[in-house]
């Protein structure tokens, strides 16, 4: 759905002027400068008798002038004038409903359910999006050549929109998150692939006030977050605010989710991160560093057979691939761990080395399954040489990824 205008959205109340009551964001051309589609963008607000606010809310995500814009409200059977402020806006909303429901993650979660698009978020109904938050977001994720997410910088108000400060959204780490409440990071200014969501799993429903710092830790073991200080969103700071009116609370589940992620990760203390984390990140530097392509290949080997037939094959494919028209498009990635080692040392001096308009390729090593994850969506089909009983080999977790043949 591409954003209304201001002129096709109900008058703001009485008195209401500036952003998002008076002024609106101007329309983004039909497509991106380079010529493609914006990406769909789907935000879900849950809500809960926040009639106060959620009016500016609404107003400050629909009149973002965005192309490609797919936006859904769960309200938990608000008793205040939260419906009827929705049912205003219901023309322009691709999804609400207003019902009881088991806490805020229970709401967010039920919503993603709902969902399309390819960026995900959420906004509270006592925040809003600034003006060009969703341009911003699609551009920047848009250049990513892997699945990631975005951390933006939040302008914090106080209950009648007035600035108070800002919070960056750069010098953001895997090491300072864990310090959550010293180091917290706005979520309203946070978005990120779909991808990474089907992967890191749904909001921990059992959660009320940290889910969405158990939602990052788990991101942070998929993708590096791109981080910028432009400002995407406004956290407001009120009196009823969870955050506020129930810090002990919140700080208690803060220790849950610390304790329940260490148990994921087999540790007993965040001093145990250290190696860990060293660890992740180099590996992560590996995937990173990809030649990837528009199309992308990976290759396994059957372990069974001679290292002889291995090569031949493996030339086989090379060659043919090479003689693709498109070939310049494409990456063919060698699994070094389905390669007996010497070889795979032989393959990669002789064969791997930088090209600019013929067939690239590189040396995948051995990868744990959290990378692995974060490189299959970048993987076009994968390539089995071929077996003389015509089996597929490899034990990888390749579901979506399609098998196909090389002709020599």
């Amino acid at each position: 759905m591409r954003c209304p205008s201001l002129s096709q959205l109900p008058p703001p109340p009485p008195g209401k002027t500036g952003w998002p009551w008076t002024e609106e964001t101007e329309p983004l051309a039909d497509t991106m400068p380079d010529g493609g589609e914006w990406p769909k963008i789907s935000i879900v607000t849950p809500s809960y008798n926040q009639a106060q606010f959620i009016e500016e809310t609404i107003r400050s995500v629909l009149l973002q002038g965005y192309p490609n814009l797919e936006y859904m409200i769960m309200d938990g059977a608000s008793t205040d004038d939260s419906v009827n402020i929705i049912s205003k806006y219901q023309q322009f909303l691709c999804h609400w409903v207003s019902e009881p429901d088991r806490g805020q993650s229970h709401a967010i979660n039920k919503g993603f359910a709902k969902t399309t698009g390819n960026i995900l978020a959420w906004i509270n109904s006592d925040d809003f999006l600034k003006p060009g938050a969703l341009e911003i977001v699609a551009k920047t994720l848009s250049n990513s050549q892997t699945p990631t997410w975005l951390i933006g910088g939040c302008e914090i108000t106080n209950e009648i929109s007035v600035p108070l400060f800002m919070k960056s959204g750069t010098g953001i780490s895997y090491a300072k998150c864990w310090n959550w409440l010293e180091n917290w990071f706005p979520q309203q200014s946070t978005f990120w692939h779909r991808h990474l969501w089907s992967l890191a799993g749904l909001l921990d429903e059992s959660l009320h006030y940290a889910m969405d710092f158990d939602f990052w830790l788990r991101l942070f073991l998929l993708a590096e977050p791109i981080t910028i200080d432009t400002v995407i969103s406004a956290y407001r700071y009120h009196d009823n605010a969870k955050c506020i009116s129930q810090q002990s609370l919140t700080q208690g589940e803060v220790n849950l989710v610390v304790i329940k992620n260490l148990k994921a990760l087999q540790l007993n203390s965040i001093q145990e991160m250290g190696g860990r984390l060293e660890k992740f990140v180099s590996s992560q530097s590996d995937i990173s560093s990809l030649k990837l392509r528009d199309t992308n290949f990976i290759i396994f080997a059957d372990p069974e057979q001679s290292e002889q037939c291995i090569y031949e094959e493996l030339v086989r494919v090379i060659t043919s691939l090479e003689n693709h028209p498109d070939c310049g498009k494409m990456t063919l990635l060698v699994n070094a761990g389905k390669f007996p080692p010497h070889l795979t040392q032989a393959f990669t001096e002789q064969l791997c080395e930088e090209e600019e308009e013929g067939l690239q390729i590189s040396v995948v090593g051995k990868l744990s399954p959290l990378e692995w994850a974060a490189l299959l969506p970048q993987v076009t089909a994968r390539i089995v040489l071929a077996q003389e009983d015509g089996e597929s080999v490899g034990q990888l977790p390749m579901d979506g990824v399609p098998l196909v043949t090389v002709d020599g």
